[in-house]
């Protein structure tokens, strides 16, 4: 350690995806294990403290971590000079503290709920937090019922077209509220066989100890994982995501509301382009629409790798994003080629004319680098929506086509009976 590697300093920054990487696994450790980090107490050399207290911290709930500061610098703080010196009796003491105190603990408290999936999912790097809607998510999750109400789940459907960032926003949710549940569940919605895969992983992390079957069906394991969240006690967030085809009449219809547990102690999340998601809410649910345009210009030059912005540089950035829509998935996917391509970063303005001449190319696309399980691209998303308008109301797949051959800025609301003073 007299000269740590560059990678490993990196490693030990705030923020940074290692200690990310690091904080995420050690909330999966298990609920009476105790975490003690050491940190540094003295500076050292111009460099000042590598590792700080904040760096020694991984949010886990309770008394689960502790930070002890030693009197050492960066050079010295794993290097001892013997068993007696001050910094390895600090360790030693600390360590044979702790050995005494869990072998005096009772050992008839229950096993700690998983989560599923085991590991987090990685965040997109690159969101852009919405925190009027993940509050509006919160509120909706802890506002009390009625008397006559109290039984009931409290559901939060969040809607709207693809590539919005609903998936991210309720990643956003998991992540802020993690530690207010003893377990959180993410399944993969949109079809009943993937729902079916997720209940069947839950089925063989909770409930096939005590189960009976030796080879369930999925209605078996939807009735024994459903009768598990039924008797547990404890408090759980369960995530149904792209929840899409939840009309009777499509295709790949999903029952989702007989895979929802009932139990009052749960929070359910469903993230959906179908507005049906709303009537599932227990209040009012969360419409996800575009982003705003400040928010869309900082996505665009945080995925295109524009450090310090000039003005002309935030102009060129605003035409883009208002040529896309204000649609996240579309913005992050042309600031990512941006940054792959030298000379539209090197020179912002020439990026319209091209995306205007390979706009499917660049459309289709998919955003594998920058969403983890996310495998959409923002023509494949447009082209799902239409099919599904297509089946339902053809009249209105044609109306779209009519529609795509005028600018949407020349497109008057008052045709469709909208009041536009009124913003209805």
């Amino acid at each position: 350690m007299s000269k740590p590697r560059n990678d490993l300093l990196d490693a030990l920054k705030e923020n940074s995806d290692q200690a990310t990487q690091r904080f995420e696994q050690a909330r999966h450790l298990p609920e009476r294990c105790l975490v003690v980090s050491f940190y540094e107490g003295d500076s050292y050399g111009k460099m000042g403290l590598i590792v700080d207290k904040k760096s020694a911290t991984l949010n886990l709930p309770g008394t689960r971590e502790k930070q002890i500061a030693m009197h050492a610098d960066h050079s010295t703080i794993c290097k001892f000079e013997s068993a007696d010196s001050p910094v390895c009796e600090l360790v030693l003491g600390t360590i044979a503290d702790e050995v005494d105190r869990a072998l005096t603990m009772g050992r008839s408290a229950p096993c700690p709920v998983p989560s599923y999936p085991l590991n987090s999912m990685a965040p997109v790097k690159t969101f852009v937090q919405r925190l009027a809607l993940r509050d509006n998510i919160r509120n909706q999750l802890v506002r009390p019922l009625q008397s006559d109400r109290q039984w009931e789940v409290k559901r939060v459907g969040v809607w709207g077209m693809g590539g919005v960032g609903k998936s991210q926003l309720a990643l956003s949710y998991l992540q802020r509220y993690r530690t207010e549940y003893d377990a959180t569940f993410w399944i993969q919605a949109d079809q009943t066989a993937s729902i079916d895969r997720g209940f069947l992983a839950i089925y063989r992390l909770l409930a096939e100890a005590t189960s009976s079957l030796s080879d369930p069906s999925p209605e078996d394991v939807k009735r024994e994982v459903l009768g598990w969240f039924a008797r547990a006690s404890g408090k759980y967030l369960v995530i149904f995501d792209g929840a899409d085809s939840l009309h009777q009449a499509d295709k790949n219809f999903v029952p989702l509301s007989e895979y929802c547990p009932g139990s009052p102690h749960i929070h359910i999340i469903i993230t959906s382009r179908s507005s049906i998601a709303k009537s599932m809410s227990t209040f009012e649910g969360v419409s996800v629409g575009e982003l705003e345009e400040s928010q869309s210009v900082e996505l665009f030059l945080t995925c295109a790798e524009i450090q310090s912005a000039r003005e002309s540089v935030v102009a060129e950035a605003k035409l883009i994003v208002h040529e896309l829509g204000y649609l996240a998935l579309a913005i992050s996917m042309a600031g990512k080629y941006v940054s792959q391509t030298p000379r539209l970063s090197s020179n912002l303005s020439t990026y319209l004319d091209e995306f205007r001449h390979r706009r499917r190319d660049l459309l289709s696309e998919t955003p594998n680098e920058l969403v983890a399980m996310y495998h959409h691209s923002v023509m494949t998303v447009w082209e799902t929506s239409y099919s599904a308008v297509s089946e339902h109301l053809p009249e209105a797949s044609r109306l779209l086509t009519l529609l795509s051959f005028i600018h949407y800025d020349d497109i008057f609301l008052e045709l469709f009976g909208l009041d536009i003073d009124s913003g209805s």
